[in-house]
């Protein structure tokens, strides 16, 4: 059967048209994908990490130990495999003091806050013990269907290989579930100050959202893409009586060696063609050489943007730790001081708080400043700053003045306060009676302590005034037994 040569040039322009169109909606979809992909990846990357040098590590540590304590001495363990079974029910009890301790709510809601503040689906700790060959989580800082601590998952192939080398982490994995949605997973590993592992801080971030758009955005392109084919294609069959086999066959040629699937991004073939028919076939050239920088300028802007995104996104966490420490003793500063103090605030009207504050305040800078140069004097606030490192390694400490710094006690350090300023002042009257160090090493310091008390502290600010009141009456005392 012969066929016209309009109907054979309305045929092949109507063909080469759709096959463009859905190339290229098939190279920007894949494209998105990849991106949105990478993007969330990265994302979850990063805040992983985060998660894992802000979290509370002492008390994840200490959280994690009575956990431990009871899934190691416990012989008939449930996993979560049973979920929602009495027997797995009358397991999970056996952890229900630690969910009401102060700690673990403490962990729990730093744990919320990081996820809230985030807009992400799930935070939370897990510890993987290698000897069970199990997963523990220690806390889980989901709203609903939280994981209580003492739930456990038997190991998978993976996590045979993070239990062998722990500082990896977990790398990201993309998942698709009826169960949790399209969501991206990634754990990084939690270090206390001695730098030993404690758990690791794992991350879900569900892209269903986003998938969502992904779609809507497909279908506005699809039809675009269709909207091209009858417009290009009417205009074919105008001209299909006249005689244009050679411009066609060009685009034709073109169009069929177009798509690249080396190349990330749209290739100038169409307008490297230079069609000058004076009709709506050149028209019809230009056009899809328009369509094509304007699908190169959305694509590289799209991979532009994500570039940006992740680069700020790590600045900003770099950043955000800086301004936290201390430029001279690398201890946190005030503004990290009343970021914690809004914490215990916020602990105090729960009436989950429990904690002590210890003021120093180091003697004579002034002197060893006006005498030797402040260089002299920033030896002797490091040399400060060292034995209180020293002393309290589990608790954080802030440098709020020129020559003061304070200690919040928590935890296991709140409990042995008197054991710890007993260590501190021993070690700083050693160090005033080295006659063989230079003036400004032989430091002495003000000590004032003291505890939170629920009955008549309402806020933070209250124990810090007692503590340094104390702190003061210490100094005036050591002025006068000079």
């Amino acid at each position: 059967m012969r066929f016209s040569l309009k109907r054979k040039i309305t045929l092949l322009i109507v063909t080469v048209i759709v096959s463009v169109s859905a190339i290229t909606l098939l190279t920007c979809t894949t494209i998105l994908n990849n991106t949105i992909t990478k993007h969330y990846t990265d994302y979850s990357i990063d805040l992983a990490k985060t998660v894992a040098v802000t979290v509370d590590a002492e008390r994840a540590r200490t959280v994690r130990d009575q956990i431990m304590e009871i899934y190691r001495s416990t012989d008939d363990k449930v996993s979560s495999e049973e979920w929602g079974t009495p027997e797995f029910d009358a397991y999970i009890a056996c952890y229900a003091e630690i969910e009401k301790s102060a700690d673990f709510i403490a962990l729990r809601d730093q744990l919320r806050e990081i996820q809230d503040v985030n807009h992400v689906d799930s935070v939370y700790l897990i510890y993987s013990d290698r000897i069970s060959e199990a997963s523990v989580y220690i806390a889980d800082a989901a709203h609903e269907d939280c994981c209580p601590p003492g739930c456990f998952d038997p190991f998978f192939e993976d996590d045979y290989a993070l239990a062998d080398d722990p500082d990896k982490g977990i790398a990201p994995v993309v998942t698709d579930t009826g169960a949790y949605g399209w969501i991206v997973t990634t754990g990084m590993p939690v270090y206390d100050n001695s730098g030993t592992l404690v758990a690791y801080a794992n991350v879900d971030i569900s892209m269903e959202d986003i998938s969502t758009q992904q779609w809507k955005l497909i279908l506005i392109v699809s039809g675009a893409a269709l909207v091209f084919c009858v417009i290009f294609s009417l205009i074919g069959i105008y001209f299909s009586d006249q005689f244009l086999i050679k411009p066609i066959k060009r685009l034709t040629e073109t169009s069929v060696q177009y798509y690249d699937a080396d190349s990330a991004v749209v290739r100038k073939r169409f307008s490297e063609l230079d069609i000058r028919t004076g009709d709506e076939i050149e028209a019809l050239a230009d056009a899809m050489a328009k369509m094509e920088d304007d699908l190169d300028i959305h694509i590289h802007n799209l991979l532009e943007t994500t570039k940006e995104l992740a680069t700020a996104n790590t600045r900003a966490d770099k950043l955000n730790v800086i301004a936290n420490l201390d430029a001279l003793t690398n201890v946190q500063n005030k503004r990290a001081y009343d970021l914690k103090t809004e914490q215990l605030n916020e602990a105090i009207k729960n009436g989950t708080a429990s904690f002590g504050i210890v003021m120093i305040d180091l003697n004579d800078l002034k002197k060893t400043n006006d005498t030797f140069g402040h260089e002299k004097g920033d030896i002797s606030i490091k040399k400060l700053c060292k034995i209180l490192c020293s002393v309290f390694d589990s608790s954080p400490i802030f440098r709020v003045g020129g020559d003061e710094f304070t200690v919040i006690l928590e935890g296991k350090d709140h409990a042995q306060a008197d054991a710890l300023l007993r260590s501190l002042k021993i070690q700083l009257a050693a160090l005033s009676e080295k006659i063989e160090s230079a003036p400004w090493e032989r430091i002495t310091a003000a000590v004032g302590y003291a505890d939170f008390n629920p009955d008549s502290d309402p806020d933070v600010d209250t124990v810090f005034q007692r503590a340094d009141q104390l702190m003061y009456e210490n100094k005036q005392f050591i002025k006068n037994n000079r």
